[in-house]
């Protein structure tokens, strides 16, 4: 593959991919809920990596020069492609692999929220939020689809400041 941005968003996405499957199962996403909780970070976390060393590649193959527009757009479209398969694979996994994984959360969050003494109220406006963010609706795939690809622009705008390398001026 000679565009590294579908390249580096192929490896990002293939190490999500094994990452949901080793969560499910060691039963994080369904019985380890409290283990599991901190776990689901570690797909984003390796995706903010990879957006740095894509455009560090970017810089490499540059001759060691790149401005910041260059390695914001190989950051962006790797964002972009990563945003999209990621969002396609938790579609994926919610609707065939673990369809109950929704309500088993649901479970354990009003468990520790009871546990901390929160109010009804407090119980209810959280369900609505889960229920939004992981109930399975096209809007919230549209949303983490959203916020995946805002996440890696912005932190593909940030990498791209600290690679950056203008061309030094012929004299």
């Amino acid at each position: 593959m000679k565009r590294p941005a579908n390249k580096f968003a192929l490896i990002a996405l293939g190490f999500s991919v094994i990452w949901i499957f080793i969560e499910h199962f060691l039963g994080l996403k369904s019985t380890r809920h409290n283990i599991g909780q901190y776990t689901n970070y570690l797909p984003i976390i390796i995706f903010s990596v990879v957006i740095f060393i894509v455009i560090y590649y970017e810089r490499r193959s540059h001759g060691h020069t790149l401005t910041w527009m260059e390695g914001f757009r190989v950051g962006a479209i790797m964002s972009l492609i990563y945003a999209a398969g990621f969002t396609f694979e938790i579609i994926l996994y919610n609707q065939y692999v673990n369809p109950d994984f929704c309500t088993s959360f649901k479970e354990f969050y009003m468990q520790q929220m009871q546990l901390q003494g929160a109010t009804d109220d407090l119980i209810d406006a959280k369900m609505k939020v889960l229920d939004f963010a992981y109930g399975g609706s096209p809007l919230s795939y549209v949303t983490l689809f959203a916020f995946t690809f805002i996440w890696g622009a912005i932190v593909s705008a940030v990498s791209a400041l600290v690679w950056m390398k203008k061309p030094k001026a012929i004299a």
